[in-house]
């Protein structure tokens, strides 16, 4: 952020109303702010990891089911996977039903931990191209599947 030391002031100030006029999306706001609170002592790195499909990783182990937990000891793509079980059609990421897997990573990360259609809308599924119609649906059949 450009004005990071003017964010942060105006943050701690709880000057809401000047963060609205100069701040388009204040949860992304508050979130850059967050990152930055995060800084390494002099001499130290911090080291950042993301871990694939991490969410789904951890919702397979708390939930103990065998078939997901198959899809990662075999390095498969459990986003592929999921929508090949909920759509009952083979899904190849960048090839057959491809087109499917960006549902079933939704519907995957939305619903792995309780979501439904709202979860499914705040992770963007409507930006992505999908129908508040097919929304349900989508839910539904993620439940069926898991």
């Amino acid at each position: 952020m450009p004005d990071l030391k003017e964010a942060r002031s105006l943050v701690a100030d709880k000057n809401i109303q000047a963060l609205e006029m100069l701040y388009d999306d204040i949860p992304d706001t508050l979130s850059q702010l967050i990152r930055t609170a995060l800084v390494a002592p002099d001499g130290k790195d911090f080291i950042v990891a993301d871990f694939s499909a991490i969410e789904a990783r951890v919702l397979s182990w708390l939930a103990e089911e065998e078939w997901r937990q198959a899809v990662f000891k075999e390095n498969g793509d459990i986003y592929c996977e999921t929508a090949s079980r909920m759509f009952k059609v083979p899904v190849v990421k960048h090839g057959v039903n491809g087109d499917l897997r960006q549902k079933g990573k939704q519907a995957e990360l939305a619903c792995g931990y309780g979501g439904s259609v709202g979860a499914m809308k705040a992770m963007g599924a409507l930006d992505f191209g999908m129908k508040e119609e097919e929304l349900k649906p989508l839910v539904d059949s993620w439940r069926e599947a898991n």
